[in-house]
């Protein structure tokens, strides 16, 4: 007797991706990539010297300006290997690239991962245009980054860098595929861009008295990278001779019509703009309150808002190569000379300026973040660097311990309880 027969049938299915999907694909390349990607492309690539023939990575593609300006600087031999994770965009990318894709720039589409789908030491260099990415613009939700239009819009699953561990993963895993000698470059935006559209918001969230919105605000523009965040996720990745390079540029925008409805804008840092402003009726007096102040400032001239361009750029050590690595160096404590409780205090240390304040007030700009252990609040400002001192000789003042609060070169001084093994922040 003959038994049933199985059969295995493999069903391919391919994903439907609209017309509109398409269509905002080539908006990001003909009205985005001018402002915005364009200007980090060639800012990751000025400078940069590869050795003929090599093979570079070009993460987060886009839709190929990187690739397609780097392949003439790698020789007839070089190539270029381009991904990102939104398969319109590459195929835009594909389309521009023309006889040279399959041949010396090789394009795919990855779904965003933690790790990269290659393995290590696989480049002789390694780019990375994160200024792309979206998510690093301006610190928004899925979706909300200048590219947005092929990126959100279109739903392209970008693992969003938030933070920066985050940033120093993806950092991390640029410098694992570089071979031991070769560099990696990437390029964001820091804090700062857009910094006139957010001092309107807050003016109005101030206005409304919508405190919530404005911490909002606040730990929104704090998520943006720095020069110094983006330089220490170089060098925790184990990279040498890193260097950062700012080149601010500014938009300019007729009105306030013409602000949020560009492209860059609206498909870009504006759905994170909207969620921090809150929903319904809050949210529209708040944009309302800043398109007035947009049209007010464009009728002396155009609104600009500023972009805080920035490169950085590392080499992963050769093979044997000693490499340095910083030493922590603690200094002494210092010493404190005042009139006990509720009087003047005068601290010195090192190279700061001594600041006259007294246990109950500060002379100097107020700070925005403070180790809540110390005991202090100020309100929000400069981030200042805390140091507490444990119980050391305060001359004539008694009261068992102090901390330092160090803002723009200046100090000044709170006393606190004494903590063991408090140690400097």
């Amino acid at each position: 007797m003959i038994g049933p027969i199985r059969r295995s049938i493999t069903i391919r299915v391919r994903a439907r991706r609209s017309h509109r999907l398409d269509r905002l694909a080539r908006i990001h390349d003909a009205e985005i990539l001018p402002l915005w990607s364009e200007r980090f492309g060639r800012l990751l690539l000025a400078g940069a010297r590869f050795p003929p023939g090599a093979m570079i990575l070009d993460a987060a593609a886009g839709t190929g300006q990187v690739a397609l300006e780097a392949l003439p600087l790698l020789g007839e031999r070089g190539r270029v290997v381009a991904i990102d994770p939104v398969p319109a965009l590459i195929d835009v990318a594909r389309a521009k690239a023309g006889p040279l894709a399959g041949r010396r720039i090789f394009l795919r589409s990855d779904p965003a991962q933690a790790r990269l789908p290659f393995a290590d030491e696989a480049f002789d260099a390694a780019l990375g245009n994160l200024a792309l990415d979206g998510l690093l613009l301006d610190g928004g939700p899925a979706g909300s980054g200048a590219h947005g239009a092929a990126e959100g819009a279109i739903g392209g699953e970008r693992d969003a860098p938030d933070d920066d561990g985050d940033l120093g993963r993806r950092v991390g895993e640029l410098a694992r595929v570089t071979r031991a000698g070769g560099f990696v470059r990437v390029a964001l935006p820091l804090r700062g861009t857009f910094g006139e559209l957010h001092a309107l918001l807050a003016e109005a969230m101030g206005a409304f008295g919508r405190r919530a919105a404005k911490e909002r605000l606040e730990r929104h523009v704090e998520a943006q990278p720095t020069a110094g965040t983006l330089r220490a996720a170089l060098e925790g990745a184990g990279l040498v001779d890193v260097t950062v390079t700012e080149e601010p540029y500014q938009l300019e925008f007729a009105s306030s019509r013409a602000f949020f409805f560009a492209p860059l804008i609206e498909q870009g840092p504006l759905a994170a703009w909207r969620a921090i402003a809150g929903e319904g009726e809050p949210m529209q007096q708040l944009f309302w309150r800043v398109r007035d102040a947009i049209d007010d400032l464009a009728q002396g001239g155009p609104f600009r808002v500023t972009v805080r361009a920035a490169c950085a750029a590392g080499r992963r050590p050769a093979e044997g190569e000693a490499v340095a690595r910083p030493v922590a160096v603690r200094r002494p404590p210092p010493r404190l000379r005042g009139t006990g409780s509720g009087g003047a205090i005068r601290l010195e240390i090192g190279d700061f300026d001594p600041v006259e304040a007294t246990h109950d007030s500060f002379s100097v700009a107020p700070a925005a973040r403070l180790a809540p252990a110390a005991g202090l609040t100020l309100a929000p400002g400069l981030a200042p660097v805390v140091d507490d001192i444990d119980d050391h000789d305060h001359d004539d003042d008694d009261d068992g311990g102090a901390a330092a609060i160090f803002v723009g070169g200046a100090a000044t001084h709170q006393p606190v309880a004494a903590r063991p093994g408090a140690t400097r922040g």
